[in-house]
């Protein structure tokens, strides 16, 4: 039986339509589809921002600052975004599902990658409101501080220019402060939607910070791209093994800061910032293991570094050491997000390894072996530069069952 072979075409597009179904889906940011140019070259991108200028007044009293408007100009370099997805002709002849899973897979972690690089930028708001609780007049202070034209009670005019990111673990605190201003609008409804307040509309964001919403409009940040994905197939016609690539060329950037307003509660822990750190997600893999398997959905990692909540005990881990002997113990996964080319990475034993992370980034996913339980210590450095120091003495680290 011969070897059919997806082509090109059939691949590209759908790819791309899984891609830009989540653009479409999400509506967080601008799309330009006019990028061009390739990986590493620079662009140069005016970024607009705004002073603060609200006050409380007394009676009698008027403002003495006022908002003022500039622009600064910044470079981007062109990022790219591949995957590969490989397969042997008998595994297609045997399940008809490993192709279409394989390349779905291939789009759900293309955008999943160029959705962490869009969220970054988010986080670089610079417009903050403080406040001691998320109540209605936080909210509605952040709204004015966008300078929207229509901010009229119609949530058909407002919801569907603003938007809100709230941690998970924050809904509690925020359902309570806002009580019955928290509405929900059916309308606006999407995945991770939880209701709409001073025009609002408010998502859980798994890696949002905690104590921290952004309240931005889709204008604040812009996702430069090539529009079409390419594909490339290879094939060894001795092993029947397939190989097709995916590759998108794209860059995301914070093009207008007045579109972009933090609101931080005051003495709150806001967590590790993600520009430093990011816990994986629980469906990701780490050298074959399932990121459920190490740790527990209640870990939470403090802006110190202190990390509680539950490290499960794995036995027979043998991607860990790679030399197919399994390995058993407790397991840190972690995915260092920090600037940089070499990282240094430090474990409980105090053995150092440096890694070039701007040749391999794949290097910057991380599992340390726990070997001295609650004592254990993880240190990374970026270029020299100490970025993240964890510590594991308020961790439930689960013993040998």
């Amino acid at each position: 039986m011969p070897n059919i072979i997806y082509d090109n075409f059939y691949l590209s597009n759908e790819i791309e339509d899984q891609f830009n179904s989540h653009l479409d889906l999400q509506q967080f940011c601008t799309i330009d589809s006019t990028l061009a140019g390739t990986a590493g070259m620079l662009r140069k991108i005016h970024v607009y921002k705004a002073t603060d200028g609200t006050q409380k007044l007394a009676m009698g009293q008027g403002n003495d600052k006022a908002i003022s408007v500039s622009f600064a100009e910044r470079e981007y370099r062109i990022l790219l975004a591949q995957n590969r997805f490989q397969y042997f002709d008998e595994e297609a002849m045997t399940d008809p599902m490993i192709v279409p899973v394989g390349t779905a897979h291939a789009a759900t972690d293309m955008f999943n990658t160029v959705n962490a690089d869009v969220f970054a930028e988010f986080n670089k708001a610079t417009l903050t409101v403080k406040t001691e609780t998320f109540d209605f007049g936080a909210f509605a202070d952040a709204v004015a501080m966008l300078n929207i034209e229509a901010t009229d009670n119609d949530p058909a005019q407002t919801a569907p220019q603003v938007f809100g990111f709230v941690h998970p673990k924050d809904m509690a605190t925020l359902r309570k402060s806002l009580k019955e201003d928290l509405k929900y609008v059916e309308a606006f409804a999407r995945t991770g939607y939880v209701g709409t307040v001073a025009g609002v509309n408010l998502y859980t964001k798994k890696d949002a910070t905690r104590g921290t919403v952004i309240v931005a409009t889709k204008k604040a940040v812009t996702l430069f791209n090539k529009k079409g994905t390419e594909v490339e197939q290879n094939r060894d016609q001795n092993i029947r093994q397939n190989t097709v690539y995916s590759r998108k060329y794209y860059l995301a950037a914070m093009t207008d800061e007045t579109k972009a307003v933090k609101i931080v509660v005051d003495g709150a822990d806001a967590g590790m910032d993600p520009q430093k750190m990011t816990l994986p997600t629980r469906g990701d893999t780490i050298y074959g293991v399932n990121v459920e398997d190490l740790i527990g959905a209640d870990v939470v990692v403090s802006a110190e570094g202190a990390v509680t909540g539950t490290i499960k005990y794995k036995t027979g881990y043998t991607g860990f050491t790679g030399n197919g002997k399994g390995e058993s113990g407790n397991f840190f996964p972690f995915y260092v997000s920090a600037p940089g080319k070499q990282m240094e990475l430090t474990g409980p034993s105090g053995t150092a390894k440096t890694v070039d992370v701007e040749k391999d980034p794949a290097e910057r996913m991380c599992a340390v072996k726990l070997s001295k339980g609650t004592s254990s210590t993880i240190k990374v450095k970026m270029d020299g530069q100490e970025v993240l120091n964890l510590t594991f003495t308020g961790a439930n680290i689960i013993a040998k069952g």
